[in-house]
């Protein structure tokens, strides 16, 4: 089996150093490999490459990090005889790299299947070395080919995700779920068992890629600043969108002569997370929001409702104000997915409005 593993930093290939801080090095993530060979009898049959295009924390990651990481995947997937690729990623990030790669290389011929760790390999408590066993378990067994994360939460069962699906982190805690318990797979008794309930839908799109453009040439901007991207809380208020353009344009981002109306062209969308119901707050303020996006043609779309329950009466009134619906998916995927369609030139609504890579349930 060939097996190359792309090392990108995290607590995964991070230290505990004498000031009791992690911090990543440039040396630390190698040792991955060493504790899988000491621990594991069958590496011996294993054909380990690897390759390391940046090491960071993941809190840190942006835009041009993911460039790298994927022109880095694109290269590796050019040696033919390689059976999987394992990217090693930080926690704290995991679902928007994930997404990222899934929805670029879910056509891949090859399993790619990120993993990460909760805590500093050294650790006792540590998930990495069994969440690179299982994923190189799942290469092994060639139950799915594309992007997927490999990732057993505390006291849990080993699980593989599909890369598109994954919900946004737990405030304190490093576990991993999918939307909808929709994960792909478990590992069980050394054995693995597929998820009747994964779904997806029947109108999917394969990949980015099925749109005509080279895995190795999609980018993504540093910022994202073409996303307006909102979250639900009490007592919320909603932006004022020329303010908003205004403020970008004074951060340089375009030149302040050209208007809001020119400029409203580098702000593609605006997508709103809602409570876990599906519901937000229906204000004259998101009336105004709506409003103004209409006359700059901005769409507007908002994740968390389900097609399985009874919507709220708030839900009719948010429709009512042109919000689209993006139901049954993973906020951090719908980001990622409005974010590469707007970084490389594609007609959002028409993306928005397809399952690519599996992302809907």
């Amino acid at each position: 089996m060939n097996l190359h593993t792309i090392f990108t930093g995290g607590t995964i290939g991070s230290f505990l150093g004498d000031n009791d801080l992690i911090s990543t090095d440039k040396g630390s993530p190698y040792k991955l490999i060493n504790f899988y060979k000491k621990n594991y009898a069958n590496a011996t049959t294993i054909n380990f490459t690897s390759s390391n295009p940046y090491t960071l924390l993941s809190e840190n990651l942006d835009g041009d990090h993911l460039n790298l990481l994927i022109k880095e995947v694109s290269k590796v997937l050019e040696n033919e005889e390689l059976d999987g690729i394992i990217v090693t990623h930080g926690t704290d990030t995991l679902q928007y790299s994930a997404a990222v790669l899934g929805y670029i290389f879910n056509d891949a011929r090859i399993p790619i299947i990120l993993v990460s760790s909760d805590f500093v390999l050294e650790d006792k408590r540590a998930n990495g070395l069994i969440n690179y066993h299982v994923a190189v378990e799942f290469m092994k067994a060639k139950l799915g080919k594309g992007v997927f994360v490999s990732y057993c939460n505390k006291g849990g069962i080993p699980t593989i995700h599909r890369a598109t699906r994954l919900e946004p982190p737990v405030t304190l805690s490093a576990d991993v779920e999918s939307v909808k318990k929709s994960h792909y797979a478990i590992y069980l008794n050394d054995t693995f068992e597929l998820n009747d309930q994964y779904k997806s839908d029947d109108k999917n799109l394969e990949s980015f890629t099925k749109l005509g453009l080279e895995a190795k040439d999609i980018i993504l901007t540093n910022q994202s600043s073409e996303v307006m991207r909102i979250r639900p809380y009490v007592g919320m208020t909603y932006p004022d969108l020329d303010d908003y353009i205004e403020n970008l344009a004074q951060d340089n981002i375009i030149n302040e002569e050209e208007g809001h109306e020119k400029f409203s062209n580098c702000l593609e969308a605006i997508l709103i997370e809602s409570f876990h119901s599906g519901t937000i707050h229906v204000t004259k303020e998101l009336e105004e929001l709506t409003n103004r996006a209409k006359e700059l043609n901005i769409p507007v779309y908002i994740t968390g409702l389900s097609n399985s329950e009874k919507a709220y009466e708030t839900v009719e009134e948010y429709r009512k104000l042109g919000i689209i619906p993006l139901r049954e998916s993973s906020i951090i995927s719908q980001y990622c997915k409005l974010w590469l369609a707007a970084s490389n030139g594609l007609n959002v609504r028409e993306i928005m409005n397809c399952s690519i890579a599996e992302d809907w349930v």
